[in-house]
Formats: structure tokens, sequence, C-alpha cells
């Protein structure tokens, strides 16, 4: 008996009935099963990608993303850049003095830390060449690098030698530097009025920290900027900061009992149930979520310390954090460390692990010691109200975890722990 590679098909049987007879051949069974298998894998992997891809753009800038549900509604953010105002900056600005400090050792043994960090024997010379004992520092020497020197460092080495020179507050342009998350660089240096010479030279100085870019080399492109105002918007380009723009979902007649619940937490429940009923019964609203927010973070959300305040102090993390539910005028005791944590010892109870944190619980960063580096105040699913910092060029913002993180990128591994008013 002859066998078929083809299907057969015929419209009558052996007995005469009319009815179709499809025949399908062991080869043709073998074929259809394998493309069949392979469709469906390329199916999977299509969907795979899109859900990579869709989790590649979280976070992007004007990219609107929704958060994981909750009990704190259905919530879109957008990310944004925010450039502080132009009189935030002085032109003479400088970047620390662009010397590289280093406990103080050897010629010889400072030759092998530079060759580590992958320095040429031609570039760690011309380094040493430089080497000078700190006056007034005994503990430190210093070195005075060479303008070329800089500029042909390749990124890799300069992020190992900028991370290493970061652990000593006395190399300031690299302990302090201007930063911002990798994946926000073509919008950072791609943003309006950023002139396109001076980002692209931006780029070739760039160092990295985990997930952050950082640019410690201000002062050398300073230099070629004649104009004063032009070195001022130099300083605001390099100075943006991400923050989130977040709008609530209400939909039409829906029970707001849950968001009361929720966002009333510090005794503002009957202050949200008036927005939040008003949404639900016209129709249905998304509401900014800073309308929810208690009165001193909606006077400060996305901006910057006001003059007038930065003559009497720098306002940041911690400050921030323990006045988040202060109806009247701030406590200015937060502005220490001791009072910091008098009020987390008096007040506040720390959340076990694994229990999810909720609107108003308090987020701190750890050092391996213990001590805490920043604070910022819970909102919804990952997102933070937080000031990174008490510097006038940072705004109040609501940022993920994540970005808050990158932030701080010190050599040391960062913990975080979550803390509910008792």
């Amino acid at each position: 008996m002859q066998l078929h590679d083809k299907p057969q098909l015929s419209l009558r049987s052996t007995t005469g009935r009319s009815f179709v007879n499809f025949r399908v051949s062991r080869r043709f069974a073998k074929n259809t099963l394998i493309t069949s298998t392979a469709i469906v894998f390329a199916l999977l992997m299509g969907l795979w990608w899109m859900h990579a891809r869709q989790d590649s753009l979280r976070g992007g800038i004007g990219r609107e993303f929704a958060l994981q549900a909750g009990p704190w509604g259905r919530i879109d953010v957008k990310p944004v850049l925010i450039k502080p105002p132009a009189d935030t900056f002085d032109p003479d600005f400088q970047l620390g003095n662009g010397i590289w400090y280093f406990e103080k050792t050897s010629p010889h043994a400072l030759s092998g830390i530079l060759r580590d960090c992958g320095l040429t024997h031609e570039q760690t010379r011309s380094a040493i060449a430089t080497l000078e004992p700190v006056p007034n520092a005994p503990g430190l020497v210093s070195i005075d690098p060479p303008r070329d020197l800089i500029l042909a460092l390749d990124p890799e080495t300069r992020s190992r030698l900028y991370s290493r020179l970061a652990r000593l507050e006395a190399n300031f342009a690299q302990a302090q530097p201007f930063r911002m998350r990798a994946d926000h660089l073509e919008d950072w240096l791609g943003a309006k009025g950023f002139d396109p010479e001076l980002a692209a030279a931006v780029r070739k100085l760039l160092w990295r920290s985990g997930d952050t870019l950082l640019f410690s080399d201000y002062n050398l492109l300073a230099a070629r900027i004649p104009d004063p105002a032009a070195r001022v918007e130099f300083q605001r380009n390099l100075s943006q900061k991400v923050s989130l723009f977040a709008t609530l979902d209400v939909p039409a007649g829906s029970n707001v009992e849950g968001l009361v619940e929720y966002w009333g937490a510090g005794n503002r429940e009957e202050i949200v149930r008036a927005i939040l009923e008003a949404a639900s019964a016209s129709g249905g609203s998304r509401i900014g979520i800073v309308k929810l927010l208690p009165l001193f973070a909606r006077a400060r959300l996305d901006r910057f310390p006001e003059r007038e305040i930065l003559q009497k102090s720098q306002p940041a993390c911690h400050w921030s954090t323990f006045n988040f539910f202060n109806r009247g005028a701030p406590d200015d005791s937060f502005h220490s460390a001791a009072g910091v944590e008098s009020e987390i010892q008096k007040n506040y109870e720390k959340l076990p692990q694994g229990t999810p944190p909720r609107f108003g619980d308090i987020i701190l960063l750890n050092e391996p010691d213990g001590s805490s580096i920043h604070s910022a105040v819970v909102i919804a699913d990952d997102i933070v109200f937080t000031k990174n910092g008490p510097s006038a060029a940072t705004p109040w913002v609501l940022s993920t975890v994540a970005e808050m993180k990158a932030f701080y990128p010190v050599g040391k591994p960062l913990t975080a722990t979550y803390h509910r008013l008792r």
C-alpha cells in the first residue's frame, strides 16, 4: 500500500455515505505539530517581550503608568523633569576645587591604588608627579590631576576612581556630584535649553554607581563658558530632578469608604471624604493626589525652598518627613539628629518585615552601622513623598523608592526599614 505524503481529502466514504473524509499522513501531522509549537512559542515570546518592554518603560520621563492595585485605589503616575529656578544658582559656583584627596600613604602605595582603578602607567606617573601633603590635614595627601588626564579617563576607570574618591568628603565633586538615573539619560541631556555641545561633553565625563550616572567634572566645562547666564543655565540643566504627577481615578457612584480610610490617615478622614465623595457623585473624576495630602505636603510638593526659608535653615529629608502631618508651624527640632531620634523612639514602631506599609508610614534608608541617611513618607505602592537633601536646588517630590535610592549612590549597601506612628 502506498503511503501518501500529502493529506487526502474525499467527499464520499467507502460505504457510499456522503461526508467529508480527511486523512492525514504521519509526516503532515508531525510538520503541523512542529509548526504549531513554533507559533505558540513565538506568541509567548512576543507577550514576554511586550511585558518586559512595558517594565522598561515604567518610570520613563513622560510615560504614564499605573501603580499596582491596592487600598489606595487606581493611581496613574507620569514622571517629569523639574528644573530649579535660575535665582537658585551662582554663576561663579565651583563643584569642589579639582583636587583629588587620598588618605595618607606612600607614593608607591598610591600608585598601586591608581593602577587598580585602571589608570595607565603614564597616567599614574603624571598624577603622582603632583602628589603633596595637605596643609592642616595631616591624614591626607592630594593630587592635582592634569586637565588632559581627567579628560582622557575612560568611563570604567573614571567610575572606579571616582567611586573611591567619593568615600572621602574632602572630594566634594565626587561625594556630591550632579546625578541622574541611567534610564533618564536621554531626557536629562536632551532637555530643552541644554546646549547640545555641552550635553555631549557631559556624556563623555559621566561615571556610574549602580543604576545612577554621576557628573563631577563641572569645573572643567564651566571654565569654557564665558557668559554668566549660560553657566547658570548649565547648572539648571544638570540639576533637573524627577517628580511624579499622580492622579487617582474615582469612578462614578463608587463607594469611597475604603479610600477615605486609606487617605484619611492622621485624623483627616472628613477632609478627604469631602473630596472623594464630590469626585464620585459628579460622574467620576481623576483627581490629583496632591489634593489628598496634608497641608504641609500640599504647600511644598514640586516646589523648591524659598529664599526666606533658606536664610533660617536648610530643610532636608528628616525635617520634611516628620513634619508631614503637622498642621501648624513646622517643628524645627527635626533639623537635628537628636530631635529625629527622639521622635522615632517616642512615637514610632518598626513594622515587621513583610508588613505592607500604608499612607503616612515612614521609610528610613540605613547604612550598615544602623545610621539613617535618609527618610521619606509612604504615599501608595512604592511611591513616597521626599526631599532628597538640603540643597536649594532639590524640590519636594513624589518618587518611586528606586528613584529615591538612586540619589544616594554610596559605596555601602543600604537597607530600608518602615515605621508607623503608634
